[in-house]
């Protein structure tokens, strides 16, 4: 197999970065550019086409986002969808699609959006509770930004989204407050103690009407895997209800559920219920097409409360930009309306069921014992669990430097400087052959890391 084009470097000065855990502890792996193999600091620096950067012979098992087959697969989609848009007697009349679009984004690309979620979910979502975003990031973004300022309060699952816990800490300046979790999602005993302990007194506004924020990822977790259970969910309403927290759901590896023939799990919206007598919404359901399309379209959305639309409409960003990508929106509305992303995502998770019973196959077989991980239900990433004594920064590195096989260490994933004995492995970029051979490398790492035990 020539594995010289498989994987791309995966921004090694990034991980490096992102391995800072609290003021007192700092974890470094010093993967400089110059340390790689076949870069040489004398030749001509390439042109970086994505941002994982240039190809080489490292098996990339860090990157969460789909592969070259399913983008070739939502080439022919978004090809298909911007001739059927462009042939719209709506967008004939006068190209509004290339016009600065309205603040929360068209009527046509929220009800098609929506109505996509009420066929995923079963469940009816309207029109009028979408806001368009330009993807996940940008949504985080927009709640910490419209919503909180510097040095304000959100509480994160340990583990977390590597990436969201230093957005929030540095580019946010917001105080970070790690709450333990189970492999049933987080411990909501503790999460109340520490509500007691760090959410801020004195009254809220119609303005800002949050004291804190709760930062999660409820269904197919990132890193773990869970789907938080329905009365972890209720408890977690009553208590932002009670300290007047907003939930911020990243729901972005929702509709990636490898059992093709069952819907997609309840989102935590669901359990937001505006039928309760004390109703208000506090919640944020954040989504993307970059997991179920394209990350390049650079387009996601909020599913949230009418007072949290009404909010964010009053953006100035939004008054002087209009919708975050309008253009974008209207493709994949027709994408929607043509049935053609419905379609494709049944095509990702028939692949990904395979793929991933394959690779499970073979890291039971070949992991060494002490080893331990859980088969994937839906979602991007295994979380591996290594005996307590063993260092994952210290297993990563020697995958990557003796195996070429890279891999993140869980320490990285945690605010706390916790799980140093884990590792998180993506499921998503590599092909079934190439993934497989990356799970075999990674094997032997672990191996010969138990060896010196």
């Amino acid at each position: 197999m020539n594995l010289s084009r498989i994987s791309f470097r995966g921004n090694f000065l990034l991980l490096s970065r992102v391995l800072q855990l609290s003021s007192s502890r700092t974890v470094q792996l010093k993967y400089s550019r110059c340390q790689l193999r076949g870069f040489q600091t004398t030749a001509k620096m390439p042109v970086d086409k994505t941002l994982f950067g240039v190809e080489t012979d490292v098996v990339n098992l860090v990157k969460g986002a789909p592969g070259i087959r399913h983008l070739r697969l939502a080439t022919d989609i978004i090809q298909k969808a911007t001739q059927h848009l462009f042939s719209l007697d709506s967008v004939k009349d006068d190209s509004y699609v290339l016009q600065y679009g309205p603040r929360l984004g068209s009527t046509h690309a929220r009800d098609s959006i929506a109505k996509f979620l009420s066929e995923g979910y079963g469940d009816e979502v309207k029109g009028d509770n979408i806001v368009i975003t330009s993807g996940a990031t940008n949504g985080l973004a927009m709640a910490c930004t419209h919503f909180f300022k510097s040095g304000d309060v959100v509480f994160v699952e340990d583990p977390s989204y590597f990436i969201a816990i230093n957005m929030l800490k540095q580019d946010m300046g917001m105080k970070v407050i790690p709450v333990p979790t189970t492999e049933e999602g987080i411990d909501i005993d503790t999460y109340e103690k520490l509500l007691e302990q760090h959410c801020p007194s004195g009254k809220v506004t119609d303005t800002r009407p949050f004291r804190a924020m709760l930062y999660m990822i409820p269904t197919y977790h990132n890193p773990r895997g869970y789907i938080l259970p329905p009365e972890s969910c209720k408890r977690l309403v009553a208590l932002a209800r009670k300290y007047d927290v907003l939930n911020f759901s990243e729901d972005v590896y929702n509709f990636l559920h490898f059992d093709v023939d069952t819907r997609a799990p309840p989102r935590f919206l669901t359990y937001d219920k505006p039928s309760d007598p004390d109703y208000k919404g506090h919640t944020i359901s954040n989504c993307t097409i970059s997991k179920i399309l394209s990350p390049g379209l650079r387009l996601g959305w909020w599913e949230t409360s009418p007072r949290i639309v009404n909010l964010i409409f009053k953006s100035n960003i939004l008054w002087g930009a209009g919708c975050s990508n309008h253009y974008a929106s209207e493709i994949v509305a027709s994408a929607i309306d043509l049935g053609l992303q419905q379609s494709h995502i049944k095509t990702m998770n028939r692949e990904y069921q395979q793929k991933i019973a394959n690779v499970y196959a073979l890291m039971k077989e070949q992991f060494p014992e002490g080893v331990k991980f859980k088969h994937l239900q839906g979602g991007y990433f295994f979380w591996i669990e290594m005996p307590e004594n063993w260092n994952g920064t210290e297993v990563a590195k020697l995958a990557l430097d003796k195996y070429k096989v890279q891999v993140l260490p869980g320490i990285s994933c945690s605010a706390a400087g916790n799980y140093s004995n884990c590792l998180r492995m993506s499921i998503a970029y590599q092909d079934e052959d190439v993934l497989k051979e990356g799970a075999h490398r990674l094997a032997e790492a672990l191996k010969h890391y138990k060896s010196k035990q």
